[in-house]
Protein backbone atom coordinates (compact mmCIF):
# COMPACT_ATOMS: atom_id res chain seq x y z
CA UNK A 1 0.00 0.00 0.00
CA UNK A 2 2.77 1.94 0.66
CA UNK A 3 4.69 1.46 -2.38
CA UNK A 4 1.82 2.34 -4.56
CA UNK A 5 1.40 5.81 -2.78
CA UNK A 6 4.82 6.39 -3.33
CA UNK A 7 4.94 5.66 -7.11
CA UNK A 8 1.49 7.21 -7.31
CA UNK A 9 2.84 10.54 -5.98
CA UNK A 10 6.30 10.25 -7.79
CA UNK A 11 4.26 9.75 -11.17
CA UNK A 12 2.04 12.77 -10.49
CA UNK A 13 5.36 15.39 -9.97
CA UNK A 14 7.19 13.79 -12.63
CA UNK A 15 4.10 14.69 -14.93
CA UNK A 16 3.52 18.35 -13.34
CA UNK A 17 6.81 18.88 -13.89
CA UNK A 18 6.70 18.12 -17.49
CA UNK A 19 4.02 19.74 -18.12
CA UNK A 20 5.16 23.29 -16.79
CA UNK A 21 8.27 22.67 -19.35
CA UNK A 22 5.63 22.06 -22.48
CA UNK A 23 4.32 25.30 -21.41
CA UNK A 24 7.48 27.01 -20.45
CA UNK A 25 8.41 26.02 -23.76
CA UNK A 26 5.53 27.39 -25.71
CA UNK A 27 5.61 30.87 -24.62
CA UNK A 28 9.63 31.49 -24.87
CA UNK A 29 9.28 29.93 -28.34
CA UNK A 30 5.94 31.50 -29.79
CA UNK A 31 6.53 34.89 -31.57
CA UNK A 32 3.72 37.41 -29.58
CA UNK A 33 1.53 38.50 -32.30
CA UNK A 34 1.64 41.82 -33.01
CA UNK A 35 -1.37 44.52 -33.19
CA UNK A 36 -1.00 46.51 -36.25
CA UNK A 37 -0.58 50.20 -35.95
CA UNK A 38 -2.82 53.11 -37.20
CA UNK A 39 -1.14 54.34 -40.02
CA UNK A 40 -0.81 58.73 -39.06
CA UNK A 41 -2.68 60.41 -40.98
CA UNK A 42 -1.03 62.37 -43.35
CA UNK A 43 -0.10 65.89 -41.96
CA UNK A 44 -1.51 69.03 -44.14
CA UNK A 45 1.10 70.94 -45.35
CA UNK A 46 0.79 75.17 -44.64
CA UNK A 47 -0.31 76.88 -47.14
CA UNK A 48 2.03 78.97 -48.98
CA UNK A 49 0.39 82.26 -50.23
CA UNK A 50 0.78 82.50 -54.17
CA UNK A 51 0.08 85.44 -56.86
CA UNK A 52 -1.96 82.61 -58.52
CA UNK A 53 -4.42 82.45 -55.93
CA UNK A 54 -5.55 86.12 -55.98
CA UNK A 55 -9.07 86.48 -57.58
CA UNK A 56 -10.99 89.92 -57.81
CA UNK A 57 -15.08 89.55 -58.44
CA UNK A 58 -17.25 92.55 -59.08
CA UNK A 59 -20.83 92.54 -57.48
CA UNK A 60 -23.64 94.82 -58.34
CA UNK A 61 -26.50 95.65 -56.12
CA UNK A 62 -29.79 96.32 -57.73
CA UNK A 63 -32.85 98.03 -56.62
CA UNK A 64 -36.51 96.15 -57.16
CA UNK A 65 -36.26 97.93 -60.89
CA UNK A 66 -33.13 96.48 -61.99
CA UNK A 67 -31.40 99.52 -61.74
CA UNK A 68 -27.92 99.46 -60.01
CA UNK A 69 -27.39 101.01 -56.74
CA UNK A 70 -23.54 100.54 -56.97
CA UNK A 71 -20.60 98.14 -57.86
CA UNK A 72 -18.40 96.95 -55.52
CA UNK A 73 -15.02 95.65 -56.62
CA UNK A 74 -12.68 93.45 -54.45
CA UNK A 75 -9.82 91.73 -54.54
CA UNK A 76 -8.28 88.96 -52.63
CA UNK A 77 -5.07 89.08 -52.93
CA UNK A 78 -2.93 86.38 -50.47
CA UNK A 79 0.78 87.27 -51.55
CA UNK A 80 0.50 90.63 -50.43
CA UNK A 81 -1.70 90.19 -47.32
CA UNK A 82 -4.28 92.29 -48.76
CA UNK A 83 -8.10 92.38 -49.42
CA UNK A 84 -8.10 95.49 -51.62
CA UNK A 85 -12.03 97.08 -52.69
CA UNK A 86 -14.03 100.07 -54.22
CA UNK A 87 -16.98 101.00 -54.16
CA UNK A 88 -18.24 102.79 -57.19
CA UNK A 89 -21.17 104.93 -57.78
CA UNK A 90 -23.03 104.42 -61.37
CA UNK A 91 -22.52 107.92 -62.31
CA UNK A 92 -19.14 106.98 -63.05
CA UNK A 93 -17.68 107.44 -66.74
CA UNK A 94 -14.28 105.65 -67.18
CA UNK A 95 -12.42 108.20 -69.40
CA UNK A 96 -13.33 110.72 -71.65
CA UNK A 97 -13.09 108.03 -74.40
CA UNK A 98 -15.20 105.62 -72.95
CA UNK A 99 -17.92 108.36 -72.03
CA UNK A 100 -20.84 106.08 -70.79
CA UNK A 101 -21.31 105.56 -67.30
CA UNK A 102 -21.09 102.67 -65.52
CA UNK A 103 -25.17 102.67 -65.38
CA UNK A 104 -25.41 103.10 -68.72
CA UNK A 105 -22.76 100.01 -69.51
CA UNK A 106 -25.16 97.77 -67.01
CA UNK A 107 -28.16 98.93 -68.95
CA UNK A 108 -26.87 98.21 -72.85
CA UNK A 109 -24.92 94.67 -71.34
CA UNK A 110 -25.64 93.75 -68.15
CA UNK A 111 -22.86 93.21 -64.89
CA UNK A 112 -21.06 91.57 -68.10
CA UNK A 113 -20.24 94.68 -69.85
CA UNK A 114 -19.46 96.63 -66.75
CA UNK A 115 -16.81 93.85 -65.74
CA UNK A 116 -15.38 94.09 -69.46
CA UNK A 117 -15.48 97.85 -69.17
CA UNK A 118 -13.07 98.22 -65.47
CA UNK A 119 -11.05 95.29 -66.33
CA UNK A 120 -10.21 97.36 -69.73
CA UNK A 121 -9.77 100.21 -68.00
CA UNK A 122 -7.79 99.21 -64.97
CA UNK A 123 -5.88 96.60 -67.21
CA UNK A 124 -6.44 94.26 -64.24
CA UNK A 125 -8.03 90.90 -64.57
CA UNK A 126 -11.59 90.61 -62.67
CA UNK A 127 -12.45 86.93 -62.46
CA UNK A 128 -15.95 87.05 -61.33
CA UNK A 129 -19.31 88.69 -60.90
CA UNK A 130 -21.83 88.88 -58.63
CA UNK A 131 -25.58 90.42 -58.61
CA UNK A 132 -27.86 90.71 -55.81
CA UNK A 133 -31.25 92.36 -55.36
CA UNK A 134 -31.48 94.78 -52.31
CA UNK A 135 -33.25 92.54 -50.14
CA UNK A 136 -31.02 89.63 -50.77
CA UNK A 137 -28.21 92.23 -49.69
CA UNK A 138 -30.42 92.97 -46.74
CA UNK A 139 -30.99 89.29 -45.79
CA UNK A 140 -26.50 88.47 -46.63
CA UNK A 141 -25.85 91.40 -44.13
CA UNK A 142 -28.51 89.33 -41.52
CA UNK A 143 -26.42 86.13 -42.30
CA UNK A 144 -23.56 87.10 -40.61
CA UNK A 145 -24.01 89.84 -38.08
CA UNK A 146 -25.50 93.16 -36.94
CA UNK A 147 -22.88 95.89 -37.84
CA UNK A 148 -21.97 98.83 -35.63
CA UNK A 149 -21.57 102.28 -37.90
CA UNK A 150 -21.24 105.80 -36.69
CA UNK A 151 -24.20 107.59 -38.26
CA UNK A 152 -23.39 111.50 -39.18
CA UNK A 153 -26.84 112.74 -38.76
CA UNK A 154 -30.46 111.27 -37.55
CA UNK A 155 -32.25 108.95 -39.79
CA UNK A 156 -36.25 108.64 -39.68
CA UNK A 157 -37.98 106.02 -42.16
CA UNK A 158 -41.26 104.25 -41.59
CA UNK A 159 -41.24 100.36 -40.56
CA UNK A 160 -44.88 98.82 -40.74
CA UNK A 161 -47.01 101.13 -38.80
CA UNK A 162 -44.03 102.58 -36.82
CA UNK A 163 -41.45 105.26 -37.50
CA UNK A 164 -38.26 104.42 -36.33
CA UNK A 165 -35.38 107.35 -35.89
CA UNK A 166 -31.93 106.28 -35.87
CA UNK A 167 -29.49 109.00 -33.86
CA UNK A 168 -26.29 110.27 -34.50
CA UNK A 169 -23.81 108.35 -33.25
CA UNK A 170 -22.83 104.58 -33.33
CA UNK A 171 -25.85 102.24 -34.23
CA UNK A 172 -26.08 98.60 -34.47
CA UNK A 173 -27.14 98.37 -38.05
CA UNK A 174 -29.35 95.10 -39.24
CA UNK A 175 -30.05 94.51 -43.01
CA UNK A 176 -33.68 96.00 -42.40
CA UNK A 177 -31.78 99.22 -41.24
CA UNK A 178 -29.15 98.79 -44.14
CA UNK A 179 -32.07 98.47 -46.39
CA UNK A 180 -33.34 101.79 -45.54
CA UNK A 181 -30.40 104.01 -45.25
CA UNK A 182 -28.80 103.08 -48.56
CA UNK A 183 -32.02 105.04 -50.14
CA UNK A 184 -32.53 107.52 -46.81
CA UNK A 185 -31.62 111.38 -48.15
CA UNK A 186 -27.84 111.92 -47.07
CA UNK A 187 -28.02 115.75 -48.25
CA UNK A 188 -24.90 114.92 -49.98
CA UNK A 189 -23.64 111.77 -52.10
CA UNK A 190 -20.33 111.91 -51.08
CA UNK A 191 -22.14 110.74 -47.24
CA UNK A 192 -24.24 108.25 -49.02
CA UNK A 193 -20.54 106.70 -50.61
CA UNK A 194 -18.92 106.99 -47.51
CA UNK A 195 -21.69 105.06 -45.68
CA UNK A 196 -21.79 102.52 -48.04
CA UNK A 197 -17.47 101.62 -48.04
CA UNK A 198 -18.06 101.75 -44.10
CA UNK A 199 -21.02 99.35 -44.82
CA UNK A 200 -18.94 97.27 -47.26
CA UNK A 201 -16.10 97.30 -44.80
CA UNK A 202 -17.78 95.87 -41.71
CA UNK A 203 -19.51 93.12 -43.93
CA UNK A 204 -16.64 92.03 -45.62
CA UNK A 205 -14.65 91.62 -41.64
CA UNK A 206 -17.87 89.86 -40.44
CA UNK A 207 -17.35 87.31 -43.01
CA UNK A 208 -13.24 86.79 -42.45
CA UNK A 209 -14.88 85.75 -39.10
CA UNK A 210 -17.06 83.44 -40.21
CA UNK A 211 -14.40 81.59 -42.81
CA UNK A 212 -12.65 80.52 -39.53
CA UNK A 213 -15.57 78.42 -38.21
CA UNK A 214 -17.00 75.17 -38.78
CA UNK A 215 -19.88 76.67 -40.25
CA UNK A 216 -17.69 78.26 -43.21
CA UNK A 217 -18.62 76.21 -46.04
CA UNK A 218 -22.10 76.19 -45.36
CA UNK A 219 -22.39 80.01 -45.55
CA UNK A 220 -20.50 79.92 -48.50
CA UNK A 221 -23.20 78.01 -50.11
CA UNK A 222 -25.89 80.49 -48.76
CA UNK A 223 -24.24 83.28 -49.99
CA UNK A 224 -23.48 82.10 -53.37
CA UNK A 225 -27.25 81.18 -53.28
CA UNK A 226 -28.61 84.57 -53.03
CA UNK A 227 -26.89 85.78 -55.74
CA UNK A 228 -26.60 85.89 -59.79
CA UNK A 229 -23.32 84.96 -59.94
CA UNK A 230 -20.74 82.29 -62.17
CA UNK A 231 -19.34 81.43 -58.63
CA UNK A 232 -20.41 77.92 -57.35
CA UNK A 233 -20.33 75.65 -54.17
CA UNK A 234 -16.86 73.78 -56.10
CA UNK A 235 -14.75 77.18 -55.83
CA UNK A 236 -15.12 77.09 -52.53
CA UNK A 237 -12.50 74.40 -51.50
CA UNK A 238 -10.06 76.10 -53.95
CA UNK A 239 -10.77 79.63 -52.50
CA UNK A 240 -10.81 78.61 -49.02
CA UNK A 241 -7.34 78.06 -48.19
CA UNK A 242 -6.45 81.27 -49.38
CA UNK A 243 -9.48 83.14 -47.62
CA UNK A 244 -8.36 80.98 -44.06
CA UNK A 245 -4.71 82.45 -44.79
CA UNK A 246 -6.22 86.50 -45.01
CA UNK A 247 -8.61 86.30 -42.14
CA UNK A 248 -5.36 84.78 -39.87
CA UNK A 249 -3.38 87.86 -40.66
CA UNK A 250 -2.40 89.93 -37.62
CA UNK A 251 -3.34 93.04 -39.32
CA UNK A 252 -6.32 93.68 -40.93
CA UNK A 253 -6.37 93.06 -44.70
CA UNK A 254 -8.97 94.99 -45.78
CA UNK A 255 -8.22 98.15 -47.41
CA UNK A 256 -11.15 100.81 -48.92
CA UNK A 257 -9.47 103.08 -52.24
CA UNK A 258 -12.17 105.68 -52.26
CA UNK A 259 -12.52 108.28 -55.02
CA UNK A 260 -10.82 111.36 -54.44
CA UNK A 261 -13.40 113.31 -57.13
CA UNK A 262 -16.27 114.78 -54.98
CA UNK A 263 -19.10 112.63 -56.59
CA UNK A 264 -21.95 114.94 -57.97
CA UNK A 265 -25.96 114.95 -56.94
CA UNK A 266 -26.39 114.91 -60.53
CA UNK A 267 -24.78 114.03 -63.90
CA UNK A 268 -21.54 111.84 -64.01
CA UNK A 269 -18.54 111.80 -62.28
CA UNK A 270 -15.52 111.17 -64.45
CA UNK A 271 -12.48 108.36 -63.34
CA UNK A 272 -9.85 110.74 -63.42
CA UNK A 273 -5.85 109.08 -65.31
CA UNK A 274 -4.54 109.52 -61.64
CA UNK A 275 -7.43 107.50 -60.02
CA UNK A 276 -7.36 104.70 -62.68
CA UNK A 277 -3.75 104.47 -62.85
CA UNK A 278 -3.69 103.66 -58.95
CA UNK A 279 -6.71 101.31 -58.74
CA UNK A 280 -4.95 99.40 -61.67
CA UNK A 281 -1.55 98.98 -59.38
CA UNK A 282 -3.87 98.14 -56.76
CA UNK A 283 -6.07 95.45 -58.33
CA UNK A 284 -4.02 94.08 -60.55
CA UNK A 285 -2.01 90.93 -58.60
Amino acid sequence: MIERTKCFLLSFVSAFFLLSLIVMAAVLWVKPVSRPQSAPSPSVPPYLPQAEDSFTILLSERSSDDTPLFFLLIGFQPHRGQIPFAVFPPELSLSVENSQTLREQYKNGGICAVRDALSEQLSAPIDHWAEISEADFSELIDLFAPVSLNLPQSFQYKQGDLSVTLQPGLQSIDGAKALHLMSAPWGSSQAQQRFLEELVEKWLYQYLRIVQTNQSQDYFQKMVNKMETDLSILDYSSYHPMLLFLSRLSRQPLSCYRLSTPIPAKGSLLLSEKEAHLLSKVFSS
